[in-house]
């Protein structure tokens, strides 16, 4: 691969682009989920249900670290 490339098209090794996006595609992304409407969904829920979102979400906050 050379340094001096400063552009990405046109693509210059396809294959490995491939790979490329396909490896993105196993993450999501922020543009891809709307989150504008989470905070008044999360307090339409039952103290129960809160309770029980922030369990799961704890769970993965640690386990992610």
């Amino acid at each position: 691969m050379s340094d001096t490339r400063r552009t990405l098209f046109p693509i210059a090794h396809p294959r490995q682009f491939k790979f490329y996006k396909k490896a993105l595609a196993s993450f999501w992304t922020t543009e891809e989920v709307d989150l504008t409407e989470d905070r008044a969904h999360f307090q339409g829920l039952t103290e129960e249900e809160r309770g029980f979102v922030r369990m799961v979400l704890g769970f993965f906050a640690s386990a992610d670290s």
